[in-house]
């Protein structure tokens, strides 16, 4: 179940080192399946940055949400609102979670760092 309190105040989330790279993985990477294969406007396979409007190539981007989620894709301090978790867990509407009609292909552990991360507020710079 999801909490919106940081399961480790102690040791904030970086988005840039931390959130990033999950991001940033291929489907081939070792680890794989982050976004960047289907949601980055800057990659030349982004059909789905073209369909949803939802562009993760930039936190400013990122931000700014797709067709069906808008500003709700990320809620400071809210992440069990914030359609990204709801996204990640499979919670979403059905065919509208990542990855689309699959199982979620995020460990619990990196599904926990993005709720961490918008319970601090989702802190970063819009170029990261």
């Amino acid at each position: 179940a999801c909490t919106d309190t940081d399961s480790d105040p102690a040791h904030p989330v970086s988005f840039a080192d931390q959130i990033r790279p999950l991001m940033d993985r291929g489907a081939t990477d070792p680890g794989g399946h982050g976004c960047i294969t289907c949601h980055y406007s800057t990659q030349s396979t982004h059909l789905c940055t073209d369909i949803t409007g939802l562009d993760l190539a930039s936190l400013g981007a990122l931000r700014q949400g797709g067709i069906t989620t808008g500003a709700n894709i990320v809620i400071p301090g809210k992440p069990c609102e914030s359609a990204l978790v709801q996204k990640l867990e499979g919670d979403y509407f059905v065919g509208l979670q990542m990855p689309k009609d699959g199982p979620p292909y995020w460990s619990p552990d990196e599904i926990q760092l993005v709720i961490d991360w918008i319970a601090e507020g989702a802190n970063g710079g819009d170029t990261e």
